[in-house]
């Protein structure tokens, strides 16, 4: 009964949920904050500003946003090229 009680006060139905999950592709479950954390790595890895991730993800501080950030090696070269030339 609790747990009935709980499902019904989601604002998006598990069983909704689940369905867009199969329509979307994904193989497991897949919470809110999985999905926000993609959608600041992406905007983070599309333009490489830190300050419009921050905005995006609606963060006080820069820090925090930095967990967004995964340069890769490709990354760093480039940049260092970027420098030497």
């Amino acid at each position: 009964r609790r747990l009935r009680q709980a499902e019904e006060r989601e604002a998006v139905p598990r069983s909704a949920r689940d369905a867009l999950r199969h329509r979307a592709g994904f193989e497991r479950r897949v919470s809110f904050h999985m999905l926000r954390h993609a959608a600041c790595s992406s905007i983070y890895a599309l333009s490489k500003d830190l300050r419009l991730t921050q905005r995006f993800a609606r963060h006080r501080s820069v820090l925090t946003t930095m967990i967004y950030t995964h340069p890769s090696f490709e990354d760093l070269v480039r940049a260092v090229e970027r420098i030497a030339r």
